[in-house]
């Protein structure tokens, strides 16, 4: 059977050249209307706006996640002391609210880390007990309003301007 002659196949050479000539007549179209030769995004400079935009915004969000190295952020040694106190003391009301009462004064606060072989201990309240920012133990007591806990402060002489003592708050309802 054979073909009628405009269904024969076509070369590949002439194929292109038709989609050639079809391009070439699109192309003086478009610039008859006065349209764009090539589409957006299609030159090399469209490519260099892009990629500066990109590293404009990337710049942006790096600068914004940085952490600041602002001294303002390092925590003084009073601070920190103020913080273990503070804990400390949260861990001795919840002593006192499990066991009933203060640990003793010949183990002290060891007491917040061990058992003093107490029934109703729901310890560790504490992971660590450790000395003050200046290397000194913290000073633990008991006296008749209640206890004695408090740092000696940078020169670790007692009863000087630098003796650190926890803040005092109301109970929370959790340790009532």
């Amino acid at each position: 059977m054979t073909l009628p002659g405009h269904l024969t196949g076509k070369t590949a050479t002439d194929r292109k050249r038709a989609k050639d000539q079809i391009r070439k007549s699109a192309a003086r179209e478009r610039r008859r209307i006065g349209g764009n030769q090539t589409s957006v995004g299609r030159k090399p400079i469209h490519l260099v706006m892009v990629l500066g935009v990109m590293l404009v915004i990337g710049g942006i969000f790096l600068v914004g996640t940085l952490q600041p190295t602002s001294s303002t952020l390092t925590r003084t040694a009073v601070e920190v002391c103020m913080d273990e106190l503070c804990a400390l003391r949260i861990a001795i009301e919840r002593f006192k609210e499990d066991c009933g009462g203060y640990p003793g004064l010949s183990t002290g606060i060891t007491n917040l880390i061990v058992n003093p072989e107490e029934n109703n201990w729901q310890g560790p309240y504490v992971s660590l007990v450790k000395n003050d920012p200046w290397g000194k133990p913290y000073v633990y007591g008991l006296n008749s309003n209640g206890v004695i806990l408090m740092s000696l402060g940078s020169d670790g002489i007692l009863g000087t301007g630098d003796d650190l003592f926890p803040e005092d708050w109301e109970l929370h309802t959790s340790l009532k």
